[in-house]
């Protein structure tokens, strides 16, 4: 499996952060996990994150 490099934001307001719900289906459990994702080749990790953030938070 190769290593796929990534961009991660972690919001904190107090003693709470925000989180991504999500479902895997294979092993029948809800996860959460900060926002972020893949870095595409050649994308700078700002402009990653940015756009990820964007995609995720339906912003686009």
């Amino acid at each position: 499996m190769p290593i796929r490099p990534l961009v991660i934001c972690l919001f904190r307001h107090k003693n709470h952060i925000l989180v991504m719900e999500g479902y895997d289906p294979v092993k029948q459990q809800t996860f959460y996990r900060p926002l972020g994702g893949g870095i595409e080749f050649g994308e700078h990790s700002a402009i990653a994150l940015r756009r990820e953030l964007r995609e995720e938070l339906g912003a686009e």
